[in-house]
């Protein structure tokens, strides 16, 4: 076989020539009997899949790097480069620091070794449907696309660390198995373009985008990602100036960890199912999103969603707020959110309380955290919801305040209650009075119903004639005295004169009030009285008059203990309403 058109070094070590490497070498010099080759460029050794091809399609990886590196005078690489097809690899296809001046594409091309392209300089990179025991491409500099599609198979971790691709790296339709390992190690890669692991892609093993810089997107569509017991996909510190899309059926078994990723788009796990496998099922810790958090349409989870110190511009979710078993607890710790929005008009302080009940659960330790409920009240009042917004801040001091009791309850042993139950019946008096400082109009809201408990008390008290003057020189007056007994009796005042009683009304108060001496007395009214006692900044002279009588039947003593409690109440009543207002007591 005549092929002296090789170059040096020893051309004749590759004597003799496969039956392949003939054919590929008449195509390159566009004589007959070549392999086949089509309007792309692509030669085509044979058309038998990866796992079909024998020693007929073989082409020794030696003598490949010698056509791509050295080449042949009268057998040049075409402009677009080398595009082989159909071939079976034999050896190892070492191009570590080589510099191509033009693409490789080795197209269902079956490799017994992994290639080595650590370092190599090169246009584009083409291994659509190939079959190959990992790739070993740390450093490589791409300045085209790097494609590993169309059943693209590797049974060994690829690696690409620092790797710089100008174009995309696409995945698409791939299978990588990394045998207990990594599937994908890309940590520290730049892609100018999009990573596509969509259209069926699978990997087993880790798939991981450490500190990785990419210009488009991360789109996930459909694939499957199953790392075990460990992660499924590790993106911590990426920089993806569009989206990531874990969508479209996404599975993955094994955390999602995109911690401090920082995301130009959307985070888009529409339809994904996620399995932390006893883990978390998305780690999202100080992650920044742009756009929004998308959660619905047959979104599931097993396991927690952390979000903690994230900055997240939206969630959006289809309304599965409640509290329902299947929902993945979250974690939203020092999360900040621009909006919510879910399709189903959950946008309520009801429905969204329910949602944050999900918060408690996502972690071991304390259940309580309070930034969620303010982070959360805020996106209500700023879209327009204030009753919504007060209503969740109102249940954040709830459950804050119930938190530091239970932890006082814990530490303080036996005597625990001791010290809770004052806080606890302060805390009550608050919530109940002005609402921790949020509803403060609450408090005149019970001044009322004071005001009306006080009006109907007073006035049984009245009816039974069990009020007297508050004036202990009335009560010794003969005009009073007088008034406690019938006509045809006399009574003796405590100066000793006598006096015909005056009893000829239904009560002694009655009697008094019509006394020409009781003329300057104000004449009893319940609800002035009422409004007197219980309201301390107000004077209508009723108090300073008349007090209930504690030795008139059963009525007399209760109206006296009432009056003591209506009194307490309307001076607490009043500075709180006072306080809530000034600002005095509030929810931080």
């Amino acid at each position: 076989m005549e092929w002296d058109g090789l170059k040096p070094p020893k051309p004749k070590r590759f004597d003799p020539l496969g039956e392949a490497e003939i054919a590929l070498l008449k195509a390159l010099r566009g004589e007959e009997g070549g392999a086949d080759t089509d309007g792309s460029g692509l030669i085509w050794i044979s058309e038998k899949t990866p796992d079909a091809l024998g020693e007929d399609e073989a082409l020794r990886a030696d003598f490949l790097r010698h056509l791509l590196l050295a080449g042949d005078d009268r057998a040049p690489l075409p402009e677009r480069g080398l595009l082989v097809a159909g071939a079976r690899i034999d050896g190892v296809l070492d191009l570590e620091g080589a510099e191509l001046t033009s693409s490789l594409g080795l197209i269902r091309c079956a490799f017994d070794r992994a290639p080595v392209l650590r370092g190599a300089r090169c246009r584009s990179l083409f291994f659509n449907g190939a079959t190959m025991p990992g790739l070993r491409a740390d450093g490589l500099r791409c300045t085209g696309d790097l494609f590993l599609r169309n059943g693209f198979k590797a049974t060994g971790e690829l690696r690409l660390l620092g790797a710089e691709i100008g174009g995309d790296l696409s995945c698409v339709g791939a299978t990588l198995d990394g045998g207990g390992g990594y599937a994908l190690n890309a940590d520290g890669a730049r892609v100018v373009g999009s990573v596509f692991l969509r259209g069926g892609f699978k990997a087993t093993g880790m798939v991981r985008l450490l500190g990785a810089e990419i210009g488009g997107n991360v789109e996930c569509d459909g694939a499957t990602l199953d790392g075990g017991e460990g992660y499924a996909l590790n993106a911590d510190r990426a920089r993806v100036v569009g989206s990531v899309f874990l969508q479209g059926g996404f599975k993955a078994t094994g955390m999602v960890r995109l911690l401090g990723a920082e995301i130009g788009g959307d985070l888009s796990c529409i339809g994904a199912t996620l399995d932390g496998g006893g883990g978390d099922a998305l780690g999202a810790d100080g992650a920044r999103v742009a756009g929004g958090v998308f959660m619905r349409d047959g979104f599931k989870a097993k396991g927690a969603l952390d979000f903690t110190e994230a900055r997240l511009g939206a969630f959006v979710d289809g309304g599965a707020c409640g509290p329902a078993p299947d929902l993945a607890p979250l974690g939203l710790t020092g999360c900040t959110f621009g909006a919510i929005h879910c399709r189903d008009g959950s946008f309520t302080a009801e429905a969204r309380l329910r949602w944050l009940e999900r918060c408690e659960s996502s972690r071991p330790g304390p259940k309580f955290h309070p930034g969620p409920f303010e982070q959360l009240a805020r996106v209500f009042r700023e879209s327009g919801h204030p009753e919504d917004a007060r209503a969740i801040l109102i249940e954040k001091e709830r459950r804050q305040r119930q938190s530091v009791h239970d932890r006082r309850l814990r530490e303080g042993g036996a005597h625990g209650w001791l010290i809770t139950i004052p806080g606890a019946v302060w805390d009550g008096l608050l919530r109940l009075s002005v609402a921790y400082g949020l509803r403060p109009l609450r408090a005149f809201h019970l001044l009322f119903v004071g005001v009306l408990l006080g009006w109907g008390m007073f006035h049984a008290a009245d009816q039974a004639g069990a009020l007297k003057p508050n004036s202990p020189f009335v009560l010794r007056a003969p005009e009073w005295v007088a008034c406690a007994a019938p006509a045809t009796e006399t009574v003796t005042v405590s100066d000793g004169d006598a006096f015909p009683g005056r009893l000829d009304h239904p009560s002694q108060r009655d009697c008094f009030e019509d006394q020409p001496e009781a003329a300057s007395w104000p004449e009893f009214n319940a609800l002035v009285y009422s409004v007197d006692t219980l309201l301390p900044l107000v004077g209508l002279e009723m108090q300073a008059h008349w007090i209930p009588d504690e030795d008139k039947g059963w009525i007399g003593p209760l109206a006296r203990v009432y009056l003591w409690f209506h009194i307490a109440a309307g001076w607490a009543l009043s500075l709180l309403a006072v306080a809530g207002f000034s600002g005095i007591v509030k929810s931080d």
